[in-house]
């Protein structure tokens, strides 16, 4: 998981409110800050946090598969959030949820050959292609990518991104993405 060293944690407790305020730690090269307050009397949950300058392969590196971490060779994280949740159970505040967030990832450097991903996408017209993809992907290589930057609004318990940006010497990808943080069957991620 994602590992917090030197943290000040500055708790207080008082009028049926826990606080943290000032929030500050260092993680993987970069610091995490911010302040979390959590009300009882109306059973608010309020978050200001922000990640700067984290490096991407150790965060990698202590979150990923052994598998994975070998493919990601640089790249640093920052990402700020503000999100407000109300209710009486966590599955009612995940539910309720609203804020914004953002994350940007710059200097990319990933273990994987675009190249060769690319020309065996063309060459492949049939499911049991995607093998030769897979391998052709991971085959000795390195794509760097100058940007990854991605904008999120969080309502009733669904991110929304109407932005996604990619940027490399070589291509540029923009999208959009949904995704929702509480399941059908009543449950929340």
């Amino acid at each position: 998981g994602f590992k917090l060293t030197q943290v000040k944690l500055p708790i207080k407790i008082a009028n049926g409110t826990l606080g943290v305020s000032s929030l500050d730690a260092s993680a993987y090269g970069g610091s995490v800050g911010g302040n979390v307050k959590l009300a009882s009397s109306n059973n608010n949950l309020t978050t200001d946090l922000s990640i700067k300058n984290v490096s991407l392969p150790e965060a990698a590196a202590s979150s990923l598969p052994q598998a994975a971490r070998e493919y990601i060779r640089g790249g640093t994280i920052n990402a700020s959030m503000k999100a407000n949740a109300k209710g009486k159970s966590v599955y009612d505040m995940v539910a309720a949820s609203s804020g914004a967030a953002d994350i940007s990832v710059n200097n990319i450097a990933l273990g994987v050959n675009v190249d060769a991903f690319v020309s065996a996408l063309k060459k492949s017209d049939v499911i049991s292609g995607v093998v030769g993809i897979f391998d052709a992907l991971t085959s000795r290589g390195e794509t760097r990518i100058s940007s990854l930057k991605i904008d999120f609004l969080l309502k009733d318990g669904v991110l929304r991104s109407q932005r996604i940006d990619l940027d490399s010497e070589d291509v540029s990808l923009n999208g959009a993405a949904a995704l929702s943080l509480i399941s059908r069957n009543g449950s929340w991620m």
